[in-house]
């Protein structure tokens, strides 16, 4: 079993409501502790935990959560899988496109080697249709690519689309053989 690993990020109710949505886990904020391979230190991380199976061979594991110690505790995990990030922006909050901001910035290196999927979610239609707008600006400024959905985080269609999509930005392409390598590449077109 394989599991695909992908950190949640962004407004914190979002994140646990997106995470219970799709897959099954703990219900509430978990702490766990683990060595960090940079400074050899003992950390405890916080986080929200959901899993889903895709099929025998993949599982893809949320990790969800606001603390930075988040990323690295993911990518060292044995195995780790670590497929990208999804911001989840809450546009009803006051401070929805600063956040976002300081997440994208937080994490460039992050964007330069992994897959990002940014969700906007919220009540207030014009609210989202502004930090849509915000996002895509944003990721323009910094140089990058990726998905902005307004979804429901509590429905489980909306965050299969975000996944999805951030899943494709992965290993994009026709498979043959398993050799994953798109078949457009194989025939050199």
């Amino acid at each position: 079993m394989k599991p695909l690993n992908i950190v949640v990020t962004g407004d914190p109710d979002a994140i646990k409501t997106l995470i219970r949505s799709i897959g099954y886990g703990p219900d509430k904020t978990i702490a766990h502790a683990y060595t960090s391979k940079k400074d050899l230190q003992a950390h405890t991380v916080d986080l929200n935990f959901g899993s889903l199976q895709v099929d025998d061979d993949y599982r893809i594991d949320f990790f969800g959560g606001t603390d930075p110690k988040l990323l690295e505790f993911v990518k060292q995990l044995p195995g780790s899988g670590l497929r990208g990030m999804i911001v989840v922006v809450d546009a009803d909050q006051d401070n929805a496109t600063d956040t976002l901001d300081q997440i994208l910035q937080a994490n460039t290196a992050l964007l330069k080697k992994f897959a990002l999927a940014i969700g906007i979610t919220g009540d207030d239609y014009q609210g989202i249709k502004l930090a849509e707008t915000h996002a895509r600006e944003s990721l323009r400024q910094l140089g990058a690519v990726a998905p902005v959905f307004s979804i429901d985080v509590a429905h489980k269609e909306d965050v299969n689309l975000l996944t999805e999509s951030l899943l494709c930005l992965t290993n994009p392409g026709i498979h043959e053989n398993n050799n994953k390598a798109s078949s457009y590449q194989q025939s050199g077109l």
